[in-house]
């Protein structure tokens, strides 16, 4: 009986302990799925505003163009989630501002909180937290809401600055804004301000002038983009596709532009870091830097276009669309999976071989699921 009782025990331990048997209850671990979705906003025949799509990370792109509903030109795109989008452009011909909400990720847009904005040109949208919006326009347009679009609140800037056309911002906090645009007659050089009090009152920061870029002096100068990342401030733009950079909250400047890259703009930079970044420039040019812009990379995305947008996921997928640089040239999306070591041209075939189309802005959102 004793021999019976330990035998028993023995296989019950067995059992328990063997790597192929679980517990009824054991669940298996989950793994979460992830896709990149991305958008990419521009023109149609520098008339209707004009959107694609894709859910695949750019293997596949859908075209969301309504023209009754995108009737101007896109000049950016604001992801809040895979269903939630706010786009900006052109004033329509009645003068309406072109500010737009889609709450179905990008197949319908409706105005965004139209009533509160004046009749202007609106060029950059930035989303601060998924919390606040601000976006900024000619006519020294600045607003900002607190509602992902519902109603905005104008910022004032000093009279002298309310003809300025303003084509970016930047912000640290509600408190703490860049915004940066064309040529400022008064000054011959593109303007930048910067407030600390939420517009309160606003300084004149002038690097172009204090390192005396002379291509950007005159009318032909503007800042392109202006982007932050701790204590480090970058802005670009052109003529002679410049790039500024500052790490004292902007008291100082210093000159990191590429060397010997011509007199064309900088349009786009990304940041990874404060001395980790991407820059597109004019005529297929792009580069990284990763010591604050003392040296360049340049690396070769085989187009001729003016590189105008730039996303990136995970610091080594990258995106980059644009504007056709020549007669024989069309707008592209290229992407690159080893940080710019190779390139695909992932743009969709009703796109290619014709000047109709124009892309100005690019942006992409890890999305991540589970499967039961």
């Amino acid at each position: 009986m004793k021999k019976t009782i330990t035998l028993l025990l023995v296989i019950s331990l067995l059992f328990i302990a063997w790597p192929g048997c679980k517990k009824a209850n054991e669940s298996k671990p989950v793994i979460p799925k992830f896709a990149y979705y991305g958008w990419a906003v521009g023109a149609y025949q520098n008339t209707n505003g004009f959107l694609i799509h894709t859910k695949d990370g750019g293997k596949n792109w859908n075209a969301q163009s309504n023209a009754d509903q995108l009737l101007t030109g896109l000049e950016d795109i604001c992801i809040i989630d895979e269903n939630t989008l706010l786009t900006v452009g052109d004033h329509t011909e009645d003068g309406t501002p072109h500010v737009l909400k889609s709450t179905d990720g990008g197949n319908n847009w409706s105005p965004a909180g139209a009533a509160d904005l004046i009749n202007a040109d609106y060029c950059c949208i930035y989303n601060l937290n998924n919390e606040h919006l601000f976006i900024v326009g000619d006519s020294g347009s600045i607003y900002h809401s607190d509602n992902l679009g519902g109603s905005w609140n104008r910022i004032n800037v000093p009279d002298k600055y309310k003809e300025c056309n303003f084509l970016r911002i930047a912000v640290n906090t509600v408190n703490d804004i860049w915004v940066v645009g064309d040529y400022f007659a008064p000054d011959t050089t593109p303007i930048m301000l910067h407030t600390m009090d939420g517009g309160a009152s606003w300084e004149r920061p002038d690097p172009i002038k204090d390192l005396n870029i002379t291509p950007a002096i005159g009318t032909n100068g503007h800042y392109l983009a202006i982007k932050l990342y701790g204590n480090s401030i970058w802005a670009i733009g052109g003529f002679g596709a410049f790039t500024v950079r500052s790490t004292d909250n902007g008291t100082t400047w210093t000159d990191v532009s590429v060397p010997a890259v011509g007199t064309g703009d900088a349009n786009d930079l990304f940041l990874l870091s404060e001395t980790e970044a991407y820059l597109a420039l004019d005529f297929g040019s792009f580069f990284s830097t990763s010591d604050g812009g003392q040296n360049w990379t340049k690396y070769y995305p085989q187009t001729n276009d003016w590189l105008l947008g730039i996303a990136i996921q995970d610091e080594t997928h990258i995106w980059v669309c644009g504007s056709p640089g020549g007669a024989e040239e069309y707008a592209q999306v290229i992407y690159s999976k080893d940080a710019g070591t190779t390139w695909t041209d992932q743009t969709p075939e009703f796109m290619k071989n014709t000047l109709d189309y124009t892309l100005y802005k690019i942006r992409f959102m890890k999305h991540q699921w589970v499967e039961d």
